[in-house]
């Protein structure tokens, strides 16, 4: 992963090193694993 910005609530703006690059919609994995710490929106907008 080259780059990943907070794109909106709960959503990265995502570039891979192989020149994809796409959004990340994580709130349907708040619930799970080592997304839960992400639900806190200052942890989540963290650089």
């Amino acid at each position: 992963m080259l780059q990943n910005l907070c794109a909106g609530a709960y959503t990265l703006s995502v570039e891979l090193s192989d020149g994809r690059f796409g959004i990340f919609d994580v709130k349907p994995y708040l619930e799970k694993g080592v997304f839960r710490q992400l639900k806190d929106k200052d942890y989540f907008k963290k650089d």
